[in-house]
């Protein structure tokens, strides 16, 4: 066998070593660390489909430059295009779902400011800028509604030529 045959054939046992050596640790990795629950699911929630089929007649009906506040980040984000505020109160959700930053707290998925209330939405609403307002929240079932939605009809009857839309599954205010 020549010299270069020699190391050839010590490369390739070499690299099956290593290959062999990659794929138990990908192994082990794996059992200790699981990124997909192939077993039983202990706890766990299913989170129905929603039908999202009449969204977008009243969607439509935000203004562009509107001030968007939402419960739901990531379909606000995918049915609206963007979100301004993000309505949040629940702590579990709040560990889960925001970074706290300068004193404020964010929306892990959009970067929104998270407000947690009323006078956050009223304040967000007035104060802070003069373009119309919409608070479009999403009943999907990860994120609360019914509170959300009960803030949402409180701050319409605030407010002035409030434009109320409730379709199954989005409820939107729009305040011009």
């Amino acid at each position: 066998m020549a010299r270069g045959g020699r190391w050839t054939a010590v490369r390739r046992i070499a690299a099956a070593a290593l290959a062999i050596g990659l794929g138990i640790e990908h192994y082990q990795y794996g059992r200790y660390h699981n990124l997909l629950s192939l077993g039983p699911t202990h706890g766990s929630v299913a989170i129905q489909r929603v039908n999202s089929t009449f969204w977008s007649e009243p969607l439509s009906t935000i203004p562009r430059d509107a001030l968007v506040i939402s419960n739901d980040e990531l379909a606000c984000m995918y049915h609206v295009g963007r979100i301004d505020y993000w309505l949040a109160s629940d702590r579990s959700d709040l560990d889960q779902y925001a970074v706290h930053a300068n004193g404020a707290s964010y929306g892990v998925y959009g970067g929104s400011r998270q407000i947690s209330d009323l006078d956050g939405v009223v304040h967000a609403a007035n104060d802070v800028t003069s373009r119309p307002t919409a608070i479009v929240l999403f009943d999907t079932g990860r994120f609360g509604f019914a509170a959300y939605r009960d803030m949402a009809v409180r701050f319409a009857q605030r407010s002035a030529g409030a434009i109320v839309s409730d379709a199954p599954g989005i409820f939107i205010v729009r305040v011009p």
